[in-house]
């Protein structure tokens, strides 16, 4: 009778192992920040989610990755209109939405403080930076491929002044180390003479920032190696066109130095070597 018990006993322990295990390969979530909010099951099924609030703190909890976020800062940071009780009020409700909505396992807590749990949840937020951590010239095209528009682009503002105000850092501060890294990757397409890959790296820039001279220039490099010398001048008026118009610039004089080279191969008929 004791043998068969202690066996019951494993085999019940086993069981529940194996539901625990099922339950959180089942509620695996994937969210995406960039470019816009985004939320899918573990099949790819997008989901919406029913708070726009549940959105934003989900992002806060994203960047804060493995941190610990304090209850009374997500309250202030979300809320800061409302007195503490109705904002650590705010910050219940959302909690119990997200918890029913996504899995109570998605979420690491303790008494006062909670973070993401990354066996349950993956963001492209962490893939992106984590790609970038790594460097390689593989791992920064896949940055790039990540990375498809502003940090909660569409997120509604002027709901909290503090939210406000952290997700424009935010966003200025990824939007930056997107550019760094658009940057490398483009500079090692060119160096290997990748046309695509030049042409996707800097059209993923401009879309960024229209006034970005060194991705018009890569555009106009390649465009004149291929013998296109017409796109290749037209993409130099388009440079002058937005730097005129954005930031009241004319182009600089490495950008004046290749239009005055591409001018030259033009008239001579021969292709503009990328460099």
């Amino acid at each position: 009778m004791v043998i068969t018990s202690s066996r019951q006993n494993k085999e019940e322990l086993k069981s529940r192992r194996q539901r625990k295990v099922g339950m959180w390969t089942m509620k695996r979530l994937r969210i995406q920040f960039l470019g816009g909010f985004e939320l899918y099951d573990h099949n790819d099924v997008p989901l919406r989610l029913p708070s726009r609030n549940g959105a934003a703190l989900l992002a806060i909890l994203a960047v804060g990755r493995t941190r610990m976020q304090g209850r009374a800062k997500l309250a202030s940071l979300l809320w800061d209109s409302r007195d503490f009780e109705h904002a650590r009020g705010s910050l219940r409700q959302t909690l119990f939405m997200l918890r029913r909505f996504l899995g109570r396992e998605a979420m690491r807590e303790q008494t006062d403080a909670l973070r993401l749990d990354e066996a349950v949840v993956r963001t492209d937020l962490w893939d992106f930076l984590d790609l970038v951590a790594q460097g390689t010239p593989e791992a920064l095209s896949g940055a790039v491929e990540l990375f498809q528009g502003e940090f909660l682009d569409g997120h509604p503002t002027n709901r909290s002044n503090a939210f406000d105000e952290w997700l424009t850092n935010e966003r200025q501060r990824l939007r930056d180390l997107a550019l760094q890294t658009f940057c490398h990757s483009l500079d090692h397409a060119m160096r290997h003479g990748a046309h695509e890959d030049v042409r996707r790296t800097a059209l993923r820039m401009l879309a960024l920032d229209p006034a970005e001279e060194t991705a018009h220039r890569a555009l106009m490099q390649v465009h004149a190696s291929e013998q296109r010398f017409s796109l290749a001048l037209r993409q130099f008026d388009l440079c002058r066109r937005v730097l005129q118009s954005e930031l009241n610039v004319e182009p600089d004089a490495q950008t004046r130095q290749l239009y005055a080279d591409i001018m030259l191969s033009r008239s001579s008929r021969f292709p503009l070597a990328l460099r």
